[in-house]
């Protein structure tokens, strides 16, 4: 019950008015809902990153900046969404075989 709850919380501390939706990848629906599942799916050495900024946009205000992309400022990046919150936090991604994204690795700019 404690994840549900903290799902709806996240859900309604995202920013609508600030969404950035970029069109740079067929990964364009990401919504707080994907953010949220994608987060709590993350495993190995980025879990307690992960656990630690649910618990951030639990409780802040957050948008997404960027849905899937690759390069940006770095033309060498991997894919990844780019959130604020409140500073810019990178969703280092990679394909899985159903098409659908992974969090591989966390960064802060």
């Amino acid at each position: 019950m404690q994840r549900k709850e903290m799902r709806q919380r996240i859900i309604e501390n995202f920013d609508k008015t600030r969404f950035q939706h970029h069109q740079r990848s067929p990964y364009v629906k990401v919504t707080p809902e994907v953010i949220f599942k994608m987060l709590n799916e993350v495993s190995g050495r980025y879990k307690h990153e992960s656990t630690q900024l649910l618990y951030y946009l639990e409780v802040h205000s957050w948008y997404v900046h960027a849905t899937a992309h690759e390069g940006g400022s770095n033309p060498t990046a991997p894919w990844h969404i780019t959130l604020m919150a409140p500073r810019g936090v990178h969703l280092n991604c990679r394909l899985n075989h159903d098409q659908t994204l992974h969090i591989y690795e966390i960064t802060r700019e």
